[in-house]
């Protein structure tokens, strides 16, 4: 699901957008709940949901701005013109 959203969203947004990359983690985020929730019901195993929620809460909101720093520092990195 992720793979197709970021293809679809491709051209929609550039990969270098901070929205099109917080959309994203908001779309991780949300399969980490619902991923986690339907593989503890089917092994009926009872799980936190306060945890679970704050876990995908938590990498909504991480995963913009890892993105971002990674982004950042590729931007300052000297050039190089024998790496990929």
């Amino acid at each position: 699901m992720l793979a197709g959203l970021y293809f679809f969203g491709h051209w929609l947004f550039e990969a270098r957008n901070f929205l099109f990359m917080f959309i994203l983690g908001l779309c991780l985020g949300t399969m980490h709940f619902l991923l986690i929730n339907v593989m503890a019901v089917l092994q009926d195993w009872s799980i936190p949901l306060q945890r679970l929620l704050l876990e995908s809460i938590l990498q909504i909101l991480i995963f913009p701005v890892e993105w971002g720093l990674i982004y950042l520092i590729h931007q300052h990195l000297p050039a190089n013109n024998h790496a990929a």
